[in-house]
């Protein structure tokens, strides 16, 4: 094992995306890097060397090995950049003392233009804000334009003087709204090329590709040649001696001329790392494995698997699966089919990516029942490599996929997932079915998805979604020749938090009825004569769509004699072209289930849920405008140093008013606490009543849960001395019992709010019923934090929010909620705070019960730079 040296923060070992979608190891220095610096110093252009050194080296001493090599990792650090056992980068800083550094950077002349620059900027300026440094200076050959375009393109704030021949570079590495937006910009990039080299490849090769059908190379090959693949395809067999399926065979990988950029291995797993190993010689860029054989068959599954993403990540390859079912595009442009399923996949714009390979067949045969066209498919099985969160940035700029639909057991990280979700859903629907887990449900609503119960609705959901314009507001006009239809329709709506109208102005109208009254209201339905003919049927349908008084039109119809099916289907046809608000109908027989326009369900109930989460949707999209706040290091660095502080060595900590700092660390949190002041005696018991000003409470603070009344550990309005030490005395004050004096408060709605925050399921904000009699009673509002204003508006106006406040304006406790979100985002150290009651009155809110957990969760200093 190689001996690494003192101070050397290991840490900082990682893989790291580049702009192509490669991975590439990146890691502090080593003196053990001396031979890998030489090689590759020896392999770059004298124009290289000279724009790095200024003057040509041939080769470097062993003095300048050694000093480039050994650093001490605070006033100099270096990171270099390795693919396989090669370096292909390296960079450093050299500490100019105070808060300046300089830095250097080299970049094998072989892998120009994949970002490695700015990416090796990235881990340096991340490293470098952790040791105190907040401005990067370089000099640069004005020729070196290579150079100059990476710190112009950062996104941190630069400056450029000339100076003896060369240019100064002064650059604030600071993150603001600017350099964040770069980051962020730079690793969508990143993710979006690293799935395209999956739905875009130019050549495919199919490992342990077969003659025999049933067997998934046979199946995947066929597929792909049934589906036009417009690349190369060769097949991966090494008992073949001919063509298979009519397609170029090779016993080996290695052998297919000018390689292949996609392998889909489709052979056992016992024989998968080794065809991994011959596909990193080759130079593939993406793999997909269909085998199972790993973390489902147990340990030696698991270390199987852990071989497998090491070995990807050292060849710079990108892995989806194992256990995955395939991959589709329909752009015509690539027409890749590389699956084994027995379904017919249309061409379209919804994007599917199902975690289940059954699902994600169920749900791809069910797409071609309602002639639903996909653009892009993924079935990511154990998510070895290429997560969710990948596949969301690339749909992000795919401009054929305007629908996602998603199934995934979990969102992997839950502040990277709802990041991503928030940027996806302003400007496209994201429908998901709802995991079990309540808090990762509350995740993804956060993040504008679509959240449906069943697997059988997200198809509902996203046909309606893919095919009709997003309603303006709640107000849906129900049009019906059928009173039973109508009535289950109004119903359904109503349960969906839609507001049902009948404009009575439609049916005053002369010109939709003729001699006999035909659309006719009864203050919920518009109601349609059943013997109407089709032309008076058809005005009276468009004048209930048209109408300024309805943001989305449910038609709740049913064929008649004089309105047959075709009749019937063409005029809900016409008038779904004609108007641009979403059209829903039920109840079209036969055929005209399927295929319809607009959306046709066979019950009133599956139309009215499905309208219902589009039109929550829409709310969401119009309300959340705005990025989530970001709070800078000015911010930041106070409050975690609160908890740091209070912390020290401990891995975790409880803090309560029981504790001496109790109340000074709530207050330096900016959380309101009443105060109180911990006494072990009635001395010291009527010196904290008299500072803080009689009437005052009495705790004891050994008590874990407290109760009303003595026995219970509280004595609530005391006014005097000797009411105060008869207290003490009785409920058994002393040294090795404490007290707690604390001030009386106005009574006002009591509420509990707690922040709750863990890396596997995000920070949230709950907010229940208060009162230390009542902490196990269920929350009744959930808020992910860190929250934008809309998220905050959207807790406030809750009903049962306004309930728990009893007529108390809830606006008094959003500057609270505000404060926890800032918490969320600053500290994720504070893994718990319970406000447990917390008075609310018109004039504001106080805690009377404060408690906190600090937990030290495992540092990652690369949560700000890019990472796989």
């Amino acid at each position: 094992m190689t001996q690494l040296p003192d101070g050397y923060p290991s840490q900082w070992e990682t893989d790291a995306l580049l702009k192509d979608g490669a991975t590439v190891r990146v890691r502090p220095i080593r003196p053990e890097d001396a031979d890998r610096l030489v090689r590759f110093h020896n392999r770059q252009s004298q124009e290289s060397i000279y724009f790095r050194y200024f003057r040509y080296r041939p080769e470097l001493s062993d003095k300048e090995v050694a000093y480039f090599t050994n650093v001490d990792y605070e006033e100099r650090m270096a990171f270099v950049a390795l693919i396989g056992d090669e370096m292909v980068a390296v960079s450093r800083y050299e500490g100019e003392g105070g808060s300046a550094a300089e830095v250097a950077f080299f970049v094998d002349d072989q892998h120009h233009d994949r970002g490695l620059a700015t990416l090796m900027l990235e881990y340096l300026a991340q490293r470098a804000r952790d040791r105190g440094i907040t401005t990067f200076t370089a000099t640069v050959l004005p020729e070196n334009c290579r150079m100059l375009g990476v710190f112009k393109n950062a996104g941190f704030n630069v400056s450029t003087r000339f100076e003896d021949g060369a240019i100064a570079v002064t650059m604030s590495i600071a993150v603001g709204s600017t350099a964040q937006a770069a980051i962020d910009a730079r690793e969508q990039r990143a993710r979006s090329s690293a799935v395209a080299r999956f739905f875009r490849p130019s050549s495919v090769a199919v490992i342990g590709a077969s003659r025999t059908p049933g067997s998934a190379g046979h199946e995947v090959l066929k597929s792909i040649l049934d589906g036009g693949y417009t690349g190369r395809l060769s097949a991966i067999n090494r008992r073949a001696r001919k063509d298979i399926l009519g397609v170029p065979t090779f016993k080996r990988i290695g052998d297919v001329p000018d390689g292949a950029e996609l392998a889909i291995v489709c052979i056992p797993a016992e024989g998968v790392l080794d065809a991994v190993q011959q596909c990193g010689e080759a130079g593939v860029k993406a793999i997909l494995v269909v085998a199972a054989g790993f973390t489902e068959v147990g340990a030696e599954g698991a270390e199987r698997l852990t071989e497998l993403v090491d070995l990807v990540r050292s060849c710079g390859i990108r892995l989806v699966g194992p256990l995955s079912y395939g991959l589709v595009n329909t752009d015509p442009e690539v027409s890749l089919n590389a699956h084994f399923l027995p379904v017919d996949i249309p061409a379209g714009s919804i994007g599917l990516l199902s975690q289940s390979g059954p699902l994600g067949a169920a749900l791809l045969n069910q797409f071609s029942v309602e002639n639903l066209g996909v653009s892009t498919f993924l079935s990511v099985g154990t998510r070895a490599d290429v997560s969710a969160y990948d596949v969301l940035q690339y749909w992000l700029g795919d401009q054929r996929t305007t629908t996602v639909a998603l199934y995934l057991e979990n969102f992997g990280n839950p502040r990277n997932f709802v990041k991503v979700a928030r940027q996806i859903s302003a400007i496209k629907p994201v429908v998901a079915v709802a995991p079990a887990d309540g808090n990762l449900a509350s995740v993804a609503k956060a993040g504008g998805v679509v959240l449906v119960d069943q697997v059988a609705d997200l198809v509902d959901q996203v046909q309606l979604l893919s095919e009709q314009p997003l309603p303006g507001g709640k107000r849906v006009v129900i049009v019906s020749n059928a009173a039973s239809v109508a009535t289950l329709a109004r119903a359904a709506c109503q349960r969906a938090g839609l507001d049902v109208v009948a404009p009575s102005a439609l049916t005053e109208q002369g010109a939709l009825s003729g001699d006999r009254s035909v659309l006719t209201s009864d203050g919920h339905t518009l109601s349609i004569a059943p013997d109407a003919e089709p032309q008076a049927f058809e005005r009276a349908v468009v004048a209930a769509a048209v109408s300024e008084s309805v943001d989305s039109v449910f038609l709740a119809l049913v064929p008649t004699l004089t309105l047959p099916p075709s009749e019937l289907h063409r005029i809900v046809s016409d008038v779904d072209r004609a108007v641009d608000k979403p059209v829903v109908a039920v109840n079209l027989v036969g055929d005209l289930t399927h295929n319809a326009n607009p959306p046709t369900f066979a019950f009133p109930e599956q139309a009215a849920n499905a309208l219902g989460r589009m039109t929550t949707y829409a709310a969401w999209r119009r309300a959340h405008t705005e990025p989530v706040p970001t709070y800078g290091e000015d911010l930041c660095e106070p409050l975690a140093g609160v908890v740091d502080g209070l912390l020290g060595e401990e891995d975790e900590r409880e803090v309560d008013l029981s504790d001496e700092d109790g109340g000074r660390f709530f207050e330096a949190l900016g959380i309101p606490v009443a105060d109180a002041i911990v006494v072990r005696s009635t001395k010291e018991a009527t010196a904290a009543a008299e500072e803080l000003g009689f009437p005052i409470a009495l705790k004891a603070s050994w008590r874990v849960s407290r109760l009303a009344g003595e026995a219970g550990g509280t004595v609530l309005d005391i006014r005097h001395r000797q009411h105060l030490r008869r207290a003490f005395n009785r409920m058994g004050g002393g040294d090795d019992r404490p007290m707690i004096v604390q001030s009386m408060q106005t009574t006002g709605a009591h509420v509990r709010l707690r922040l709750e925050q863990n890396p596997a399921i995000g920070s949230h904000v709950f907010l229940g019923i208060g009162g230390l009699s009542r902490s196990n009673l269920p929350d009744i509002a959930q808020l992910v934090v860190p929250a934008d204003r809309a998220d905050l508006d959207e807790l406030l106006s809750q009903p049962s929010v306004h309930g728990l406040l009893g007529g108390v304006d809830p606006e008094v406790i959003r500057p609270l909620c505000e404060r926890l979100s800032e918490l969320a985002a600053c500290v994720p150290d504070l893994a718990r705070v319970d406000l447990n009651p917390l008075l609310c009155t018109d004039d504001g809110v106080i805690a009377v019960e404060a408690g906190a957990t600090l937990r030290r969760w495992p540092a990652n200093p690369l949560a700000g730079v890019r990472t796989v």
